[in-house]
């Protein structure tokens, strides 16, 4: 297993190299309890013909990608979801929190609670939320400056994409080109 900044530098990357929002890149991965990537996802448009004009109606959130993507690739034991950790670059909304405890996960570490010092009342919700449905939301990694260079991540990144995504594989085989 690596450390809990290898993991949220991953998720870091995966938002820097695929998200095209213009405002909020997100990432997000989904890691089995072997310490391996078995999820990936990013904050997208899921057409085309969307910009990001549309975006608070149209984009598709980096945990709805991560978790879709996971379970898409078979690479989930169902009946151990709650030993599986979620690394996310930016505290769930609402509605991804409702997923995250749907699917059963009972762990998720966030890099960034952009709503912290306003302290909205939404965020607040959520937190309340997912702490009384059990999911523990650890922030210990706000502080830390996501590190894009990470070789252990790239690696990490890449033996995921040659297992489950080959569409990201052409960013990983090269190391590290942030």
């Amino acid at each position: 297993m690596m450390s809990n900044e290898t993991y949220m530098n991953a998720a870091s990357i995966i938002a820097e190299t695929f998200s095209k929002d213009p405002n909020t890149k997100t990432g997000c991965i989904i890691v089995n309890p072997e310490g391996e990537i078995v999820g990936a996802g990013y904050n997208q448009l899921p057409s085309e013909e969307l910009s990001w004009d549309d975006k608070g109606w149209a984009a598709r959130h980096a945990e709805v990608d991560a978790i879709a993507d996971a379970f898409k690739n078979r690479s989930v034991d169902i009946e151990n979801i709650d030993k599986y950790i979620m690394y996310v670059t930016l505290f769930p909304c609402h509605p991804c929190a409702h997923l995250v405890i749907a699917s059963g996960f009972k762990k998720l570490y966030t890099n960034c609670d952009k709503y912290k010092e306003s302290g909205k009342y939404l965020n607040s919700e959520t937190k309340q939320l997912l702490k009384k449905s059990r999911v523990s939301v650890n922030f210990d990694l706000c502080d830390i400056q996501a590190d894009l260079k990470d070789q252990d991540a790239y690696n990490m990144l890449k033996e995921y994409a040659e297992k489950y995504n080959p569409y990201m594989l052409e960013y990983f085989e090269g190391g590290v080109e942030l």
